[in-house]
């Protein structure tokens, strides 16, 4: 297919065209070179489009060019337009797409913190007064640091205007609010309901009515996201705390008044899933709740406090019961150890099963079939798969 502009050219004679890394209905995405300093960027060039759409484009452009920086929205550098040909210049990231490979059921840990992210970004967006309207994997960037940054304001309204023409809903189906299905225009909760689909996706590899196939399956998602409740994600899946399942259920919620009403609200709600607001988060050496958690203290759903502190009991009369060695005190270490994990500490999981292993090998020998068990177990947290419940 015939590009907007040749590989080498310059766009407003300032942005060098290297090669073209992606293209959609409506765009061309480059990366290029800034000639004023050698800069990276991403420019975005449009295709043929209405004389009314293309104002409201530069509008929107515009609008977007006017916020203030945010670390997890992608910072637009430039923009204008060189004859008929409408351009977008914007930061270059390194990364890749939450699409690419990053969505089978990554650890809880890093679903909390990219959400978090992305809230904070919608937050920052929504005070501007700017609505993105189509969350998705592909429209979230995850930097070299491991980042989560919004992109592609493609089809963003502001409170006063919307790049698409009235009637005609856009976005991506699989994520697509039920008011904009119904050709609303939608505000800072429709964003916060495609948010919920992208976080079911996070959590159990598919977004909640399944993925878009094409008009083949549209109108069967338009039901779904109109009439449908969704499964939640801990119905069909192990390891998802009580906490999260219920945010992302209240996140999908058919009408907007019955959503969390903000992205500041959300971001309340995750952070509460790391460090609960009602107390401790994790308990002791003694097995007494922990008063003062330290910065670094470990995701902990407050839901497993209760599962927590009765396996570390477990543990404790087993060692005073059995001592040490005894397969039963090693069986309650182990239970604990994958209590740990699923309360959403990985790390301190991880830990847990590497001592115990070393003591399974010592007690047992390295060939058991409890000792491989037991490193196998490990073996598929790491790989950010939940083990079930034995």
């Amino acid at each position: 297919m015939t590009s907007l502009r040749p590989v080498g050219t310059t766009v407003a004679g300032t942005y060098l065209l290297d090669h073209k890394v992606g293209e959609g209905g409506q765009a061309e995405l480059w990366a290029a070179r800034d000639l004023r300093g050698g800069d990276r960027v991403a420019v975005k060039l449009f295709k043929e489009i209405s004389p009314r759409a293309a104002r409201l484009a530069r509008r929107e452009i515009s609008i977007l060019g006017d916020l203030l920086p945010s670390p997890y929205v992608v910072a637009v550098r430039d923009h204008g337009t060189e004859g008929d040909l409408l351009f977008l210049v914007m930061e270059w990231i390194e990364g890749r797409p939450l699409s690419s490979g990053s969505l089978h059921r990554p650890r809880l840990q890093q679903v909390q913190r990219w959400c978090e992210q992305l809230c904070l970004g919608l937050a920052h967006c929504h005070r501007g007064g700017v609505f993105h309207r189509d969350i998705k994997p592909a429209n979230v960037m995850i930097t070299e640091t491991d980042d989560a940054k919004l992109v592609d304001f493609g089809i963003a309204r502001t409170r006063q205007s919307s790049l698409t023409a009235p009637g005609v809903p856009a976005g991506s189906p699989a994520y697509m609010a039920p008011e904009r299905w119904l050709e609303r225009g939608g505000d800072h909760r429709t964003d916060l309901y495609s948010l919920g689909c992208l976080m079911y996706e996070l959590l159990t590899g598919e977004p909640p009515f399944g993925p878009w196939l094409g008009h083949a399956n549209t109108e069967q998602l338009r039901n779904d996201h109109l009439y449908r409740p969704p499964v939640s994600p801990a119905a069909g899946f192990s390891g998802i705390p009580e906490a999260v399942d219920r945010l992302v259920m209240d996140l999908l919620a058919k009408e907007p008044g019955h959503r969390p009403q903000s992205a500041d609200e959300v971001i309340v709600r995750l952070r509460e899933i790391v460090h609960p607001a009602a107390g401790a988060t994790v308990i002791d050496a003694e097995g007494r709740p922990a008063t003062s958690p330290a910065p670094d203290v470990p995701h902990v759903d407050p839901g497993s406090l209760g599962e927590l502190r009765a396996a570390d009991a477990a543990v404790r009369d087993a060692r005073r019961r059995y001592g040490e060695d005894h397969l039963l005190t090693l069986e309650a270490r182990a239970d604990l150890a994958g209590r740990i994990a699923r309360s959403g500490d990985l790390d301190g999981g991880l830990r847990a099963y590497d001592e115990l292993i070393v003591d399974y090998q010592r007690v047992c020998g390295p060939y058991d079939p409890n000792t491989q068990q037991l490193i196998e177990t490990r073996m598929t947290w790491m790989l950010g798969k939940v083990p079930p419940p034995k």
